[in-house]
């Protein structure tokens, strides 16, 4: 039986609030949207496959991280700066 590791997880998880806070909030929904994509896609593939032993997911997971960031800059041009984060999303008490 496969499984997709914690470590892997962790990455799937953080990196949209990282692109939130780069980006914004359209650069996070498309990263966790294709973060959890990739995740679900690879998990059926390997169950369908029947394969067993250990997979590196972040063969994939990180050429796709690194994909989105390079779109987001050709995009933007610049990553967001916390000032310009918070005055555009301010926190609520």
């Amino acid at each position: 039986m496969n499984s997709i590791g914690l470590g892997d997880l962790l990455f799937v998880a953080v990196f949209p609030l990282a692109m939130h806070k780069a980006f914004g909030r359209r650069a996070a929904t498309m990263a966790f949207v294709l973060g959890l994509g990739a995740c679900v896609g690879l998990d059926a593939i390997l169950w369908l496959a029947d394969a067993h032993g250990i997979f590196p997911v972040m063969v994939i997971l990180g050429p796709l991280m690194v994909m989105q960031y390079l779109f987001w800059m050709r995009c933007n041009g610049r990553e967001r700066t916390n000032v310009e984060y918070l005055a555009a999303e301010p926190l609520h008490s």
